[in-house]
C-alpha cells in the first residue's frame, strides 16, 4: 500500500513553520514528509496519487480521556439501560469520535481490555484504545454509593474497583494490571458527578498512592493516572509519584510549581464543564450534580490560564461521557484558545505532549517518518479556528496506520 498526498498544507507538529506540502506512506508509516517538488522524484510510479487541492493534513488527533462506553451521566437512564445496549452505543461514540479525526483514545474509565481487542481486531470501527482500570476507596468517587445503600458501577466495562489501605490497594494494583489494562487510575479527589463527594476532599492517603505507583511501576507501568480536582489530594499524588492529573480543577501557585518540578501533566478537561453548561436540560443532570457545578464550573477556566503561565505541561482531554460529547472532541481545543492557549500550541497539547503522556510519542503525535501513518484531511486551517473540527463536513479523510477509516 503506497499512498502519496501533495498539494496540500502539512502540520507536521514538529515545526511551527508548516512549509511542507507533500506526504508519502507505504504499508501503515510515513515515509518521507516534505516538499513536493523535491519528493516527486521518490515517489513509486505504482502509488497511489491524492491531491489535497489545498486542504490540511494534520496528525491523527489525540484524546487523553474520555469514557466511550459512557452516553449519559444521568442515573435514571443508567439503571434502564442494559450493559449490552450501553455497549452498542460505546461502539456508535467510538465510531463518531474516529469520524472527527482523533485516531487514538484514552478510555479513562468503561472499557475494558476486551474492548481494545476488539477494535484491534478490526470487529468493530474505533480509534486506537489505551484502557484505565480504576481503583476507589470505599466511598469514593467511583463506588457512587447512594443513601438508599446501594453502590452503582457506573463505567460498564470497569466494575468491581473498591480497594482499600495499602494492602488493599496493593492487590488492587497486581489485579487490574493482571487484567490487561494499560494505565491504573486512582480516584484521587471526590467528583462531580457521584451523590457522595465532595471534588476537592483527599480519597487516598500518601501511603496508599506511593504503594499504587510503586506496584505499578514494577510491572512496567510508569505512568499512574489521577482523577483530581486538586486541593491536599493534588500534594498527595505528586509526591507519591502520579504524573497524570486530570481536571485539575483548582491547583494552587504552590502546586503549580510542584507539578513542574515533578514533571507531571495536566488534562484540564474544560469540555466537560461547558457541555454540563450549555446542555444541562438536555442532559438532564441530578441535583447533586448541578450544584457542585455551580461551584466549581468557573474555577477550570482560571486554573487553565495560570497553568498557561507557569509553563504546566498540558495534554488534551475532555471527559467525553455522554452522547452530546462524542464526537466533539475538539471543542476541548476551542475552549483553551479561549482561555489564552496559542492555537498551535493547543494542537500540540492534542498530538505530541498527548503521545508523550501515553507513552507512544515513538509512534503517534507528529508526522515523521518512520511514525505510523495516522492522518487527517480537513477543509481549512484550524489554527486559524478549531471550530472548523467540529463540522463533519470539514473533515475530508482519516487515516488510521494508512488504512482510510472515515
Amino acid at each position: 500500500m503506497k499512498k502519496y498526498f501533495y498539494n496540500g498544507h502539512v502540520i507536521d507538529a514538529v515545526s511551527q513553520a508548516h512549509h511542507f506540502d507533500a506526504l508519502y506512506i507505504e504499508n501503515d508509516k510515513i515515509k518521507h514528509i516534505g516538499l513536493a517538488q523535491e519528493l516527486d522524484a521518490q515517489i513509486p510510479a505504482d502509488a497511489e496519487r491524492i491531491d489535497l487541492n489545498g486542504q490540511y493534513l494534520l496528525p491523527g488527533l489525540i484524546e487523553c480521556h474520555a469514557h466511550m462506553l459512557m452516553s449519559s451521566t444521568n442515573v435514571e437512564k443508567m439503571l434502564m439501560t442494559p450493559r449490552t445496549l450501553g455497549y452498542f452505543r460505546g461502539i456508535r461514540n467510538m465510531e463518531n469520535t474516529l469520524r472527527m479525526g482523533f485516531t487514538t483514545v484514552r478510555d479513562c474509565g468503561g472499557c475494558d481490555p476486551g474492548i481494545r481487542m476488539a477494535v484491534e481486531e478490526g470487529l468493530i470501527n474505533g480509534p486506537r484504545l489505551l484502557t484505565c482500570g480504576i481503583l476507589t476507596p470505599t466511598g469514593g468517587h467511583n463506588e457512587t454509593y447512594f443513601p438508599l445503600g446501594y453502590s452503582l458501577d457506573i463505567e460498564p466495562g470497569n466494575t468491581d474497583s473498591v480497594y482499600d489501605g495499602v494492602e488493599g490497594v496493593t492487590v488492587g494494583t497486581r489485579t487490574r494490571i493482571r487484567q490487561g489494562y494499560d494505565f491504573v487510575k486512582i480516584t484521587a479527589t471526590g467528583g462531580i458527578n457521584d451523590p457522595q463527594t465532595e471534588p476537592f476532599a483527599p480519597e487516598y492517603t500518601l501511603d496508599e498512592i506511593k504503594k499504587i505507583v510503586e506496584i505499578s511501576k514494577m510491572r512496567g507501568k510508569d505512568i499512574v493516572v489521577a482523577h483530581c480536582h486538586g486541593g491536599e489530594a493534588l500534594r498527595y499524588c505528586l509526591e507519591g509519584g502520579i504524573r497524570s492529573i486530570e481536571h485539575g480543577t483548582w491547583i494552587s501557585d504552590e502546586l503549580m510549581a510542584l507539578m513542574l518540578e515533578k514533571d507531571a501533566y495536566y488534562i484540564p478537561t474544560l469540555s466537560i464543564a461547558h457541555f454540563m453548561e450549555e446542555r444541562k436540560k438536555e442532559m438532564d443532570l441530578p441535583s447533586y450534580t448541578l450544584a457542585k457545578h455551580e461551584r466549581t464550573k468557573e474555577m477550570g477556566k482560571e486554573t487553565f490560564r495560570r497553568a498557561l503561565k507557569y509553563g504546566v505541561k498540558i495534554a488534551m482531554g475532555t471527559d467525553a461521557a455522554n452522547e452530546f460529547m462524542h464526537g466533539q472532541n475538539a471543542m476541548e481545543l476551542c475552549l483553551m484558545v479561549e482561555n489564552g492557549m496559542k492555537p498551535y500550541d493547543a494542537l500540540i497539547a492534542a498530538t505530541r505532549t498527548a503521545s508523550e503522556l501515553l507513552q507512544l510519542s515513538d509512534k503517534l503525535g507528529t508526522l515523521e517518518p518512520g511514525k505510523l501513518a495516522d492522518l487527517v484531511i480537513v477543509q481549512g486551517d484550524p489554527l486559524e479556528d478549531f471550530h472548523i473540527l467540529l463540522d463533519q463536513a470539514n473533515i475530508k479523510a482519516v487515516y488510521k496506520e494508512g488504512i482510510q477509516v472515515f
